[in-house]
């Protein structure tokens, strides 16, 4: 998969939804993650050009910027190769590990290392991490989620933020799944029946050229992610996820 740097992003109008008090939490945005890691998502066709969007307008509105990264040690639990499900991914200082360089991540984003411990799984950036504590010690009361993958560490973010009590928001078209399915399933979770992902079926993470979407998403459908003229946008997909029990992760 190509990715240039320097790509105009698209015309993502975010400025106005974040609040003073929150805070854009950018989720493993890895190399390793990517088309050509060890463990590639499928990426959404423009899930960089609306990461940088995020990215932007946070920084116009002066809100802190977290960027959490995978950093396993070599002999982490969750490899395949020591009895886990995953392959070899993310281990630390390696370049598998760094930031897709697409990413405009300002210098001034507050990194966090997730998974540093062999026996930590590091799913959720609130686990075993300062995280709630650095957002409290800001004032940070609402947080916007974005990033990879979102069946796994995305959702987990999301609720365990809302377990912390932080108001909690997911930007759909700035997330994709390893499992398109299980990203589907994990959509509709978090948005518990809203009409943003009511819809949405076996096409979602089709790649494609554009997203179309209506002024209130009621045209999500099966091929949610197929090419098409509209200009993406992301009215109707960012979901407030409201507080309930939390399910269990998808199978492996």
């Amino acid at each position: 998969m190509e990715l240039d740097r320097h790509q105009q992003p698209c015309s993502l109008n975010m400025t106005q939804s974040f609040p003073t008090h929150a805070a854009l939490l950018l989720i493993d945005v890895q190399r390793d993650f990517f088309p050509g890691g060890s463990l590639p998502v499928q990426p959404a066709p423009q899930l960089f050009q609306a990461l940088n969007d995020c990215i932007d307008a946070a920084t116009a509105v002066r809100i802190p910027i977290v960027a959490t990264r995978d950093w396993h040690p070599p002999d982490h639990r969750s490899f395949d190769i020591h009895g886990g499900p995953w392959p070899v991914h993310c281990v630390r200082d390696t370049p598998g590990a760094q930031f897709c360089e697409v990413l405009r991540l300002p210098d001034d984003a507050h990194v966090l290392n997730t998974g540093v411990d062999p026996h930590d799984e590091g799913y959720s950036a609130f686990a075993n991490t300062e995280l709630e504590q650095w957002l409290r010690k800001r004032g940070v009361t609402s947080v916007w989620i974005a990033g990879v993958a979102l069946e796994y560490c995305v959702r987990a973010t999301a609720l365990d933020a809302l377990k912390a009590g932080f108001e909690t928001h997911l930007l759909l078209p700035a997330t994709s799944p390893v499992d398109p399915e299980h990203g589907i399933a994990a959509a509709k979770e978090l948005a518990a029946g809203k009409p943003a992902v009511e819809r949405v079926e076996k096409g979602f993470y089709q790649r494609a050229a554009t997203v179309p979407l209506t002024s209130d998403c009621t045209g999500c459908h099966d091929g949610f992610f197929k090419s098409r003229s509209t200009v993406p946008k992301f009215a109707g997909l960012i979901i407030r996820v409201p507080v309930r029990e939390a399910a269990a992760p998808p199978a492996q």
